[in-house]
């Protein structure tokens, strides 16, 4: 059976996405197998399937990304299709375009992903905001081109059906919170924060992230530190979200 080998996304135009992938030495013969490439905006999917069938090809270029928008992030998978064995499909992802860490960034990843996982971190749960897929259809103006009503239980305020990809599991440290009332014509409680965690998954503004105790938060900036381009460390800049607000009705695993 083929195995694959490695996978990696590179992008040299604002037109498309190269993805390309390897397979580990073999005596099968390669025209029994086809391969199919899988793409989604969060690492944990779900995937889409993009393109099916490929055979004796090791690289596609994906037209149908939006580049232009900066911060959109997409990860690829591609599965092996055997045509005699239905039921072998190995997976190799997901990959994301990113320049490759050298030995010194992922040195300095490792040490951050052991502090969180031993030290400082606590487990917690990264909603990732979706901006494309199919418009919700209960607050969505297709004419005027733009939401009708807040508080949508269908898109959490997003204009896209379900608002957010499934939870991602992480580890993350949170600095404590201040204390703070304003006396304004009533008194307010502002509640925001800042926190830190590694460089995987990578986190945008407007991400939720709910902490130990259902405590939800709402990415406001996102920085990173980085070595050459990688991503070595990530801090963020939180702010709580209100008890009135949709997205403390996202479900939690383990609630439901």
């Amino acid at each position: 059976m083929l195995e694959l080998a490695s996978l990696t996304v590179d992008c040299w135009t604002l037109d498309y996405t190269v993805v390309s992938w390897s397979i580990k030495p073999t005596v099968e013969n390669i025209a029994d197998y086809t391969f199919s490439v899988w793409r989604s905006n969060s690492p944990e999917g779900p995937f889409k399937l993009i393109q099916g069938g490929l055979v004796d090809t090791f690289v596609y270029k994906d037209p149908s990304v939006n580049l232009k928008h900066r911060w959109r992030k997409y990860y690829y998978k591609i599965q092996v299709d055997p045509h005699n064995d239905p039921h072998y499909s190995p997976w190799i992802g997901p990959e994301s375009r990113q320049n490759r860490p050298d030995t010194i960034a992922s040195e300095i990843i490792r040490r951050n992903d052991l502090l969180l996982q031993n030290f400082v971190g606590i487990d917690a749960q990264l909603y990732i905001r979706k901006t494309w897929g199919q418009r919700c259809c209960t607050c969505w103006d297709p004419i005027k081109q733009r939401k009708r009503e807040s508080n949508c239980p269908v898109c959490y305020n997003t204009s896209f059906v379900g608002g957010f990809f499934g939870p991602i599991p992480i580890r993350i440290n949170f600095s404590p919170s201040p204390e703070m009332i304003r006396q304004a014509n009533f008194e307010q409680h502002p509640d925001a924060t800042n926190a830190w965690t590694s460089n995987y998954p990578q986190i945008s503004a407007k991400d939720i992230i709910i902490e130990e105790g259902y405590k939800r938060w709402r990415v406001v900036t996102p920085s990173f530190t980085q070595k050459r381009r990688v991503k070595v460390h990530q801090v963020l800049q939180l702010t709580g979200v209100n008890l009135n607000d949709i997205e403390y009705k996202l479900p939690v695993i383990g609630t439901e």
